[in-house]
């Protein structure tokens, strides 16, 4: 890996870290490995994040601006859920739609209450 992708790395988990903040009130740290492999980018109590930052755009990208076009309401959270052959599901949403989400989710189930 060259020192410019570790500093791209680098800057992408401080930012990733600052957002999680940021958005959602959420106390994450960068964990700097110095080259060790393994754990988190980011983590804090209760979260550990795997930060990937890229040119040429995610594919998930193009997947939620899909479900954007899709809403019927402006008040609807688009997600993405994307599971490979044999693995979980993965759900993917933007950062500033997360409360709105967990707020959803609450209102469901408040409702089955």
């Amino acid at each position: 890996m060259s020192a410019y992708q570790r500093r791209k790395g680098a800057v992408g988990e401080r930012e990733a870290a600052q957002e999680l903040c940021d958005s959602v009130g959420l106390i994450v740290t960068r964990q700097a490995r110095n080259g060790i492999d393994g754990g988190a980018d980011v983590a804090g109590d209760g979260i550990i994040v795997e930060v990937k930052r890229r040119d040429g755009g995610l594919i998930v990208e193009t997947w939620l601006q899909q479900a954007e076009r899709s809403r019927v309401r402006p008040i609807d959270v688009p997600i993405v859920m994307a599971r490979a052959d044999n693995c979980a599901w993965i759900v993917s949403l933007r950062l500033a739609d997360l409360g709105d989400f967990v707020q959803v989710i609450e209102s469901h189930r408040k409702q089955r209450e």
